[in-house]
């Protein structure tokens, strides 16, 4: 004769707690999905994606500082231009001056006063080699601590260019090597201005100013034009980054997001199971023990 299987009321508790446990595991799970929005916290919820999420969240992090240093990378390099444009006008007044001082109309007296306005002209192109942004020197190399150049126009920088990441293989120039752009120009205006105070004014003399001090002036031109390239690449870097921040984070959240409709319907049917596994463990617990027995 067969008998029916009992189960003795501290098994009926056991797995009765074991099934509550299980619910209030899972509602946890889904409360917490619904108030941060994310369904993975941790390893365990996603054991074999968790290394490739790290390194989209390492990648999406990225992003702002990569912006952040294209923005100051710009900025530099809008007050490079500025300066260099500056340099240059200072060279085209130091050009007019070799020109007219070479007119037998000018005498010593009128070529001496216009060398205290070519020393003017060299002290504002010392000054504009040293710029600054902010406490960053830009014609320094990476010595950008200190002036690179002193009154005399002496170069004491370093002769390495500074960069700044922009970008995971991206550099985006923030200075530049004063010891290529300004020297030349400072040369030329020194001699151009012992010229005019020794009366020099010939025209095979001032032809030798002119081509020194024309070539000077061509190479701020030039460094001017490089220093737009490095900033329309800078400009360039800043919208990729930006561009590669929303395709990233897009990424990362379909790794980690939890979908609202279907995590507040779960967390809704979890909620409904548990307040009945409720009921039903209250109704256990008020049977006696000869309930079980019959």
């Amino acid at each position: 004769m067969a008998f029916p299987l009992r189960f003795s009321p501290l098994m009926q508790a056991s797995t009765t707690q074991r099934h509550l446990a299980g619910i209030q595991a899972e509602l946890s799970s889904v409360t917490q999905a619904a108030v941060t929005g994310l369904s993975v916290h941790d390893p365990s919820d996603a054991p074999g994606e968790w290394h490739g999420i790290l390194d989209l969240q390492a990648s999406v992090s990225d992003q702002p500082l990569f912006q952040e240093n294209g923005v100051a990378a710009t900025a530099m390099l809008a007050t490079i231009d500025t300066s260099l444009g500056d340099a240059k006008d200072a060279m085209d007044r130091a050009i007019e001056i070799a020109v007219q001082m070479s007119s037998e109309t000018f005498n010593d007296q009128d070529r001496a006063d216009a060398a205290i306005e070519v020393d003017q002209l060299f002290s504002q192109v010392v000054e504009l080699a040293n710029t600054s942004y902010g406490d960053r020197y830009l014609f320094a190399g990476t010595a950008y601590d200190a002036p690179p150049f002193d009154t005399a126009g002496t170069y004491l920088g370093s002769n390495e260019t500074p960069e700044s990441m922009v970008g995971a293989d991206l550099r985006a120039q923030t200075g530049y090597d004063g010891s290529t752009i300004f020297p030349d120009a400072l040369q030329a205006l020194d001699d151009l201005a012992v010229a005019l105070r020794s009366g020099v004014g010939s025209a095979p003399a001032t032809q030798d100013m002119l081509d020194d001090l024309q070539g000077a002036t061509e190479t701020l031109v030039l460094r001017r034009v490089e220093a737009g390239f490095d900033y329309n690449d800078a400009e360039d870097a800043i919208r990729t980054s930006e561009n590669l921040e929303l395709t990233l984070q897009s990424a990362l959240d379909g790794e980690i997001a939890a979908d609202p409709i279907e995590t507040y319907t779960r967390l809704a049917e979890l909620q409904g199971t548990y307040q009945a596994a409720l009921q039903v463990t209250a109704q256990a617990g008020s049977s006696s023990l000869f309930d079980f027995l019959r």
